[in-house]
């Protein structure tokens, strides 16, 4: 199976699907830093192998839902959240709706352009990479300063149902959520959780008119699960070791919080889901392909790909998981919502990588047999 996802891709560097004409309206946004961990330091990622799903699938635009401290006599330690001098109590969750992944990232020699699901795009540069909040790209510029990923702070709290307030006198940002607030001043280390002072390695600041938090720090704090995924392929073991919702970057910033008592979708369930809506799509294909491909193509190349996209169909299983999404490979790579069941595909070709809602009437879905197994 391996190998054939490999040639897919291999077939799919030869292909060039033409971007769409979209306006370029993007508005700039406060933003906030992320602090990685070392063991995800991009030198590693880059010495990497960094492998693009290899799959190809329909390029098209879904419309989819994108107080001060007493003195204290003792050393103020570093801020490792989460920080157990401040108990978690947490009791309002970001609301369970449809994620947005209706986007596409194309890359050149020195840029990455971002077209978001409104169809407003965005030029970056080549070090970008994706903040996914709940699953959902956000729309911003994504910035790395001292080793730290820089997104905005705006989008992420209030997207974890918190709150955000400036003080322009004091260059004091205030965040609250649940019952913790979290302050920061500006070019300081020194950081005031519900009045409990510690230190962090990167003050917030201002850059390009902006103002940057970190973020592993400050989501953490808040009882949210923060992750660093570049997509990488290890041939060794013929594996991912991790998934990206959107390809062919640097890497995406995952940012997740849901509530525990929400239920999801079992993976069994997830990869029966495409498993069926394939063999829907094949019965349909099979026939009304056959005589064009056969012509093209020869009846025993026809066959034999028709086996392959069959043993795929009934193979379609979970061979991983991103964010709110289970990664099922079938004849393609497909990502199913554990909390809606929504499906949508992943794909690259030689310049782009894209993430789109399937829709299981578009009559484009034939790109999926034909794009992966016929050089079309």
């Amino acid at each position: 199976m391996l190998k054939k996802f490999l040639f897919t891709f291999a077939l799919l560097a030869a292909l060039s699907i033409p971007s769409a004409a979209v306006a370029e309206n993007v508005e700039p946004t406060t933003a906030i830093a992320v602090e990685e961990e070392a063991a995800l330091d991009l030198d590693d990622a880059e010495n990497g192998t960094l492998t693009p799903t290899p799959a190809a699938i329909v390029d098209g635009n879904a419309e989819l839902p994108v107080a001060t401290a007493d003195a204290v006599e003792t050393p103020i330690p570093t801020a490792e959240p989460p920080m157990a001098s401040v108990p978690p109590n947490f009791s309002s969750f970001p609301t369970i709706s449809e994620a947005d992944p209706g986007y596409k990232a194309q890359s050149s020699y020195n840029a990455v352009k971002i077209t978001y699901s409104d169809g407003s795009t965005a030029v970056y540069d080549k070090g970008y990479k994706a903040l996914f909040v709940n699953g959902s790209l956000v729309k911003c510029d994504v910035k790395t300063v001292n080793d730290r990923t820089l997104v905005p702070i705006r989008f992420l709290v209030e997207a974890l149902n918190g709150s955000v307030s400036w003080d322009e006198a004091t260059k004091k940002v205030t965040l609250d959520k649940d019952g913790l607030q979290i302050e920061m001043t500006i070019g300081s280390t020194n950081v005031f959780v519900n009045g409990n002072e510690v230190l962090t390695d990167v003050p917030p600041n201002i850059y390009d008119d902006y103002t940057y938090l970190p973020i592993r720090f400050v989501s953490e704090t808040f009882g949210a699960s923060v992750a660093y995924t570049t997509n990488t392929y290890n041939p060794a073991i013929g594996k991912f070791i991790d998934y990206s919702i959107l390809q062919g970057l640097q890497g995406n910033v995952v940012v997740d919080q849901y509530d525990p008592l929400l239920s999801t979708i079992p993976s069994a369930e997830a990869a029966s889901k495409i498993s069926y809506l394939l063999n829907n799509m094949f019965m349909q294909f099979k026939d009304a392909y056959r005589e064009q491909l056969v012509n093209s193509y020869g009846e025993a190349y026809v066959d034999n790909a028709y086996s392959l996209i069959q043993d795929s169909i009934i193979g379609a299983s979970v061979i991983g998981e991103v964010s709110r999404y289970y990664v099922v490979e079938g004849s393609s790579i497909f990502l199913v919502d554990k909390f809606t069941g929504t499906v949508y595909t992943a794909g690259a070709d030689s310049s782009s990588t894209w993430v789109s809602r399937f829709y299981e009437d578009d009559p484009n879905n034939s790109v999926l047999f034909l794009r992966g197994y016929f050089y079309r």
